[in-house]
């Protein structure tokens, strides 16, 4: 092979090299970003159109260190204004590794009470795409949400509520990106943890207050049989969809089903406590 066809085949191999280089760049790069108010970011493409973009997000009001909302501005423009009461904003980018860029924001208040969504940039600003706090409101109180991870092109939210049926719990749902969109998974999810008094978060054993049916769906149909006062248990799964909620619950005496969540504070375990 002659010399100039030999240097014409190597910076043929090195373009491929360097467009391969790229192309896994943005690909890979899937994950979750912390992102401050008042700083201006220049690494990230909110906008969907292959480049990067300025991003600020300024808050708006200081009322005895509470804020009244937030303004987004991408390449020098607003692009959003979002009004809601908080003490802390949490921001966030959302990196999916087919290089889609979100934005999530959490408004904390009283108890981290406050809106939690995922953002899209689309017809010139930003909407929310996804609302993290209505869909399960009807499962307690003080409820809240944020991002933990991405893998690949799902995103997994940690969701926290004072729920009727275990207080303080904690479960994820999943998110996937398809036909480009953010969609639920699953209405069944795994429950991460709550409180019986003792210890950290986790997946603790309860006790019984009271006798309850156990069902074989999470749908709550087809009774399987009784949970009895004094039986000790774990909970490992949750079912939210609208006011139907129910939770998956494994006893120690081999027994297992779905248990119906009460709609009140009831005391259904010994060991939960509710908080104001």
């Amino acid at each position: 092979m002659k010399m100039k066809q030999r240097l014409k085949l190597m910076m043929v191999i090195a373009v491929m090299i360097l467009i391969a280089g790229c192309t896994s760049e943005k690909t890979q790069a899937a994950g979750v970003v912390s992102l401050k108010t008042e700083k201006v970011y220049r690494q990230y493409d909110i906008t969907g159109n292959g480049k990067r973009d300025t991003l600020q997000i300024k808050k708006i009001g200081d009322k005895d260190n509470m804020f009244e909302g937030i303004h987004v501005y991408v390449n020098d423009r607003k692009v959003l204004t979002e009004m809601n009461w908080y003490y802390e904003l949490k921001a966030k980018v959302i990196r999916l590794k087919n290089g889609k860029d979100y934005l999530f924001f959490h408004f904390s208040g009283d108890n981290d009470d406050g809106a939690s969504g995922i953002y899209e940039y689309k017809n010139g600003g930003l909407k929310k795409c996804v609302d993290l706090v209505s869909v399960i409101n009807n499962m307690g109180y003080h409820s809240w949400a944020d991002i933990d991870r991405v893998e690949d092109n799902t995103v997994i939210v940690d969701h926290s509520s004072m729920s009727y049926a275990l207080a303080n719990v904690h479960f994820e749902s999943r998110y996937q990106f398809r036909n480009g969109k953010l969609k639920l998974q699953s209405k069944s999810h795994k429950v991460t943890g709550y409180y019986n008094g003792k210890g950290k978060l986790g997946i603790k054993k309860l006790t019984a207050t009271k006798s309850a049916i156990l069902y074989r769906e999470k749908t709550m149909k087809n009774i399987k049989g009784r949970m009895k006062k004094g039986d000790k248990l774990r909970v490992m799964e949750c079912y939210i969809s609208g006011k139907m909620i129910s939770y998956y619950v494994e006893l120690e005496n081999g027994k297992s089903g779905w248990y119906r969540s009460p709609r009140s504070c009831t005391q259904p375990f010994k060991e939960i406590g509710y908080a104001a």
